[in-house]
């Protein structure tokens, strides 16, 4: 009976932190912060901006014009490993990339940031506040930086894949691209 309750203690813990959990909370104070001028489909409640996973939605860049210069971008993290041009992950849980992001010609922050994996996209959340961005480029303006997006693996699918960062600029009609990096689902 004891080794049994263990045993699904175990499995519930194992769950529930392997998935960290399948919602996400913003404050209504970040509210235009994280407003990529897209109407998100992924909004449950407004008032606490709690949202599902992000689901593909390969019409995020419709209409936005690829810029071939450079911007500023750091991705800090993937699953909590630092960053790497290949990871290989586990068929189950999610994908999670943290980092930030900017719109360095216009010394601003980015309009927002999507995540493209393969051919799907996925709105990340952007606008939480990063200090250190703004202390490296002397810009108080530049704190509300970060983005971040978790993905449910079982979306991406077992195999080889290539993803990438989109950095919107500040007035949402252009957008960077980050090399491609790969990531290997088991």
């Amino acid at each position: 009976m004891i080794l049994q309750r263990t045993f699904l203690l175990f499995i519930f813990v194992t769950l529930f932190f392997s998935c960290d959990s399948s919602i996400e909370k913003k404050s209504a104070s970040n509210s235009e912060k994280l407003d990529l001028g897209i109407a998100p489909d992924n909004i449950k409640n407004p008032q606490t901006r709690e949202t599902e996973l992000p689901r593909a939605r390969p019409s995020l860049l419709k209409n936005m014009q690829l810029i071939k210069g450079n911007t500023a971008y750091h991705i800090a993290t993937v699953n909590g490993f630092p960053d790497k041009e290949s990871i290989d992950l586990t068929g189950f849980g999610t994908f999670f990339i943290r980092g930030w992001a900017i719109d360095k010609p216009a010394n601003t922050v980015a309009g927002g940031v999507i995540i493209q994996i393969g051919d799907k996209m996925y709105q990340a959340s952007y606008g939480n506040p990063k200090p250190g961005v703004a202390t490296k480029f002397n810009n108080p303006d530049l704190v509300n930086s970060e983005f971040s997006c978790r993905i449910p693996i079982k979306e991406i699918g077992k195999g080889k894949h290539t993803y990438s960062i989109k950095i919107l600029t500040k007035d949402k009609k252009k957008y960077y691209s980050s090399g491609k990096r790969e990531i290997n689902i088991l």
